[in-house]
């Protein structure tokens, strides 16, 4: 990064790479991008702040640029990939990019299926709160801390670590914390044994001194550390399981929860959190076990869970609007609606709550269809427009529907309804919405 002054980022806008291309320009470099929806807002903010931006319809890179980062999202065929490759420019993926940065510092990723935003901005906010000025970067935005990516002063720099296309294959980190591992990007992997493989190969990049941090809750999780036989530090909720870090005595209230925390038995204390529902308990703990293997004292740790208010679209609130209150989440796996569920139970127990969730991917849909419509189907009323399409084929958009999906949640019992668009269904909830309703 030192070396190369001039940085174009192709996918600028997506949540990593925009991320990316903050800590680009932080280190002094001049950053240039482009992206198939340049009026997006991240990349709003990005121009904002000085980063020229281009449309997708750039066919060529900038004359001055000395290298250039692409998301995985880009095919090789696209113009820019080609016209580096021709100018023999540098280029890497971010995956690639992600390694090198952490390869710089001592590197925590943050992996598994569910929770990684969330828990890489609390241990974040925890070494911030330790004193340690780390480097971050944050799969979500952090608004009120002027960016999701950061380089930092500190020693330390904390990443989510993705599985798709094993992505994080490329990352080289001396610590590892696993969340969970379940059935997801079913476009690239066959099944779950090849997810478990791609997770087993991750885990190998560990070497003696490291911190290997995992969920013991998860049986999937717990399989593939015992199998590796790598020292780890094991944390969860069911005391039963005998986890190293047991949370205990959960308090989930209105606004936030309590929880216990026990090491080898010992009570260590309690923390306060303005999170909601029990999978956020499981991010405290998994925050709380790497944190402390890392030599962060639980004040320390207490203090910076204190202090994080959470990631824009994880249950977030945008507004209140004739007495309903609005909000956005951006689960899109059965698991993450189950949880979102329980969050918005323990908040808004007793109020009418509408969710209108759009499928994200037709491959993913179908092949979790079943699973999609027994999550879906606990809601007071379910609102779908089409499935968001990403990655899918022809053949993928014909296997499945949200008409489909919403017919199979009605016949469990549940209330949906099919609309095909946004402008139809803010009609549908302006009729139907009542003072005290909550939309999500």
């Amino acid at each position: 990064m030192k070396k190369k002054k001039r940085a174009h980022f192709i996918g600028i806008g997506g949540i990593g790479m925009s991320g990316m291309a903050m800590i680009f320009q932080s280190q002094g470099c001049r950053v240039t991008g482009s992206d198939s929806n340049p009026a997006s807002p991240i990349c709003q903010d990005l121009r904002q702040r000085g980063i020229r931006i281009w449309g997708d319809s750039q066919k060529t890179l900038p004359e001055t640029a000395d290298l250039a980062i692409y998301t995985k999202a880009i095919p090789q065929d696209h113009p820019l990939i080609q016209d580096c490759r021709k100018k023999k420019i540098p280029l890497f993926s971010y995956s690639q990019m992600l390694g090198h940065l952490m390869s710089a510092k001592i590197g925590i990723a943050v992996a598994g299926t569910h929770g990684k935003t969330t828990t890489t901005g609390l241990l974040a906010s925890i070494f911030r709160a330790a004193g340690k000025k780390p480097g971050y970067l944050i799969g979500g935005e952090m608004r009120d801390w002027g960016g999701h990516g950061k380089w930092g002063q500190g020693a330390y720099f904390i990443s989510e670590a993705c599985e798709y296309k094993g992505s994080f294959l490329d990352l080289t980190p001396q610590h590892i914390l696993i969340n969970n591992i379940d059935q997801d990007h079913l476009d690239y992997f066959e099944d779950m044994e090849a997810i478990e493989k791609t997770f087993q190969q991750f885990l190998t990049k560990l070497s003696p001194g490291s911190a290997l941090v995992y969920c013991m809750d998860c049986p999937t999780s717990r399989a593939l550390v015992q199998k590796l036989g790598f020292p780890a530090i094991s944390f969860g909720l069911d005391k039963e399981k005998n986890p190293v870090v047991l949370g205990q005595n959960l308090r989930l209230l209105r606004g936030g929860l309590e929880m216990d925390i026990y090491r080898k038995g010992k009570y260590q204390g309690t923390v306060t959190s303005t999170l909601l529902g029990t999978h956020n308990c499981r991010n405290i703990l998994g925050a709380y076990a790497m944190s402390q293997a890392l030599g962060i004292s639980f004040e320390a740790f207490a203090k910076g869970v204190g202090e994080f208010k959470g990631v824009a679209r994880r249950l977030e609130k945008l507004g209140e609007v004739s007495g309903v209150e609005v909000l956005d989440d951006y689960g899109h796996h059965p698991a993450e609606i189950k949880a979102v569920y329980e969050a918005i139970r323990q908040r808004y127990r007793d109020k009418k709550v509408f969710l209108v969730f759009q499928p994200h991917q037709y491959s993913r849909t179908y092949q979790l269809f079943s699973e999609f419509a027994v999550a879906l189907a606990e809601w007071d009323e379910v609102i779908l427009p089409e499935i968001y399409s990403a990655r899918d084929s022809q053949a993928d958009k014909m296997r499945v529907s949200s008409r489909r999906l919403s017919q199979e949640i009605n016949l469990l019992g549940g209330k949906s309804s099919f609309i095909p668009n946004f402008y139809e269904i803010s009609h549908y909830l302006c009729q139907k919405a009542q003072p005290g309703d909550v939309i999500l």
